[in-house]
Formats: C-alpha cells, structure tokens, sequence
C-alpha cells in the first residue's frame, strides 16, 4: 500500500496506509523502524493476525475471537 500519513504519538508511531484496493489501514509501529518511512512510499504490511484490531465501516470494533 502506499503511506499516506504517519502520525507520531512519542513511544508508538501509526502509519495510514491505502491499499491498491482503495481500503484504509492504521499500522502500529515502533517509531525507530517507521520513522524512516515518509508519506507517499509503497509499504508492504505483515499482521500478525493475534494482534490485529478490526473494525467496521460505522467503526464498531469486530471480534474475531471464537
């Protein structure tokens, strides 16, 4: 996907990534491994699935816990 802003919050970094699919995704990193990613750059993102908070389109939270 391509950054389109990184937002800095001091001990986390979250970087909002547009996939080709036209879909919105926040990512949560350190902010020493994302600091060097600027708005505009291609990004390939590796969830880890365990740690993955999902939400719908009115922003409610979905559980993917069984």
């Amino acid at each position: 996907g391509t950054v389109r802003h990184r937002e800095n919050l001091g001990s986390d970094l979250f970087l909002h990534v547009e996939t080709e699919a036209g879909q919105r995704i926040v990512a949560r990193s350190a902010p020493e491994i994302a600091a060097s990613v600027a708005p505009g750059a291609r990004v390939i993102l590796r969830p880890r699935p365990e740690r993955a908070l999902l939400f719908d389109r009115a922003g409610r939270r979905i559980d993917g816990r069984p």
